[in-house]
């Protein structure tokens, strides 16, 4: 990967966290979906994805993105036992039964 395309990836993933942080969820997953059809294995944007999916309620989109994140870099498995900003998935049926079970392979 050229050195471009690691600050394009860089800065859109960076702008979607702004994003989100401004709760412009919009705004966010535009910036992730940029970042993932650059590199469909950037799993940093598929995690920031999750986020954005979990505040909107969109939890099976959430699980997804987080099941991919997981399978792509399973170092992010503590990140996502501490993270609270995946609250509503961590209510949900999902992390009880699928992402409970992929956070125990990971």
């Amino acid at each position: 990967m050229n050195n471009v395309k690691l600050n394009l990836l860089a800065h859109y993933h960076a702008a979607g966290l702004e994003h989100y942080n401004r709760r412009e969820y919009a705004q966010a997953l535009k910036s992730f979906d940029r970042v993932l059809a650059m590199e469909p294995a950037f799993a940093e944007a598929h995690y920031g994805r999750a986020l954005v999916y979990s505040v909107l309620n969109r939890l099976n989109l959430a699980f997804y993105d987080l099941e991919r994140a997981l399978q792509l870099a399973p170092r992010l498995k503590e990140m996502v036992n501490k993270d609270d900003r995946l609250r509503a998935l961590k209510q949900s049926f999902w992390w009880r039964g699928k992402v409970g079970k992929l956070l125990r392979a990971a």
